[in-house]
């Protein structure tokens, strides 16, 4: 996550994805996007070194999540 944009790439149970994002202040939006599936969309807030909001699959499921970053991001 940097000043003003968020990306990166990974893997995890589900597969590999691509995350492409933005942020402005403390609101962080971003989607992850699995190769050859579906994509979630995250929103949320950063309060220190943790981000906390609400994510999404539109049309199928949605819920809130948490998580704490590297280090605290301004």
């Amino acid at each position: 996550m940097g000043d003003s944009r968020v990306f990166g790439n990974g893997s995890d149970d589900q597969g590999s994805f691509n995350i492409r994002g933005w942020k402005n202040g403390d609101t962080v939006c971003f989607a992850k996007s699995y190769v050859g599936a579906h994509t979630v969309f995250y929103t949320g807030e950063l309060d220190g070194k943790k981000l906390k909001g609400q994510w999404s699959i539109p049309g199928n499921c949605d819920g809130v999540f948490a998580m704490k970053t590297e280090r605290a991001i301004n």
